[in-house]
């Protein structure tokens, strides 16, 4: 998943160990960091490229577009490439060690890869794994504090749990959701509430900064109002068949067993088979 991978880089287990190692070395490194984030801020912080979201009264145009140049003229008037950086994927299946009684254990992939499309179903699948499958076997059950599920556009998806005190049982918890999808047995009543729930998160009366942002991630994201009428659409025509055929793409993401755990060490040594690392969250690696 190479957005989920940039942003381990940027904010992430991975960005975590980078800061580590800086500040370890920083006298040795510092000269060297000065000179590149002068660097990044002529690269970010440029004419080029540059875009506005305003949100506010017509008035308030007006004087934007008056103030604006003084600002834009401060930038950097560097030429913004678009950067062909390849990220390295790799199926790591890494398990983290810290000071930690619960677990917090994930595993997702990516749908697309599989040759599958995202659907407006799979939003209330997550309502459903959030109050049924996945709240009664890891919280009601499992004792976990919570979990949760995700399903993007991109093709991503995940299933996550959270002060959990289970590792591999979790795991084997979303192995059985597939068999679990196929007999899925909803009668109108629940379906109807399901669906309520789901359209509930999508029109949420918001204040004028919110829909701003929404306005300004659609745009940068290339999300246009047909593909999120089609959503909509999709959620309020779900049907318990729907919901079955889902069963397929999640399986083909769960047979590339791709996981991750972050929990306490004689948990996470406890199951060290599972893995092909076992990391302390210093970065020391024992194998």
């Amino acid at each position: 998943m190479k957005a989920s991978s940039e942003d381990d880089l940027l904010g992430g287990v991975s960005f975590y160990c980078f800061l580590e190692d800086l500040e370890k070395n920083f006298d040795a490194r510092k000269a060297a960091l000065c000179e590149k984030l002068v660097e990044l801020q002529q690269k970010i912080f440029c004419r080029d490229g540059a875009v506005i979201s305003y949100t506010g009264e017509e008035e308030g145009i007006r004087v934007l577009a008056e103030t604006l140049p003084a600002f834009t003229g401060r930038l950097s008037g560097e030429t913004r490439e678009k950067a062909d950086q390849q990220v390295k994927l790799e199926v790591l299946n890494e398990g983290f060690k810290c000071s930690s009684q619960v677990q917090y254990v994930s595993a997702g992939g990516n749908f697309k890869e599989h040759g599958f499309e995202y659907r407006g179903s799979m939003r209330v699948l997550k309502t459903i794994l959030g109050y049924e499958y996945l709240w009664i076997r890891l919280r009601v059950k499992g004792g976990a504090y919570g979990c949760m599920s995700y399903f993007n556009r991109d093709g991503e998806m995940a299933f996550v749990s959270f002060r959990d005190p289970n590792l591999k049982e979790t795991l084997e918890v979303y192995e059985g959701i597939p068999e679990y999808l196929r007999n899925l047995q909803i009668d109108d009543r629940d379906m109807t509430k399901y669906i309520i729930g789901t359209i509930s998160e999508s029109d949420t009366p918001l204040q004028p900064a919110a829909l701003g942002m929404r306005s300004f991630m659609a745009l940068m994201m290339g999300i246009t109002t047909e593909q999120l009428q089609q959503e909509r659409d999709e959620v309020l025509s779900c049907t318990v068949e729907d919901l079955r055929r889902l069963a397929d793409p999640v399986e083909s993401v769960l047979s590339d067993r791709m996981f991750c755990a972050v929990g306490g060490e004689e948990k996470i040594e406890e199951n060290k088979a599972l893995f092909t690392s076992v990391k302390q969250l210093t970065g020391e690696e024992h194998v």
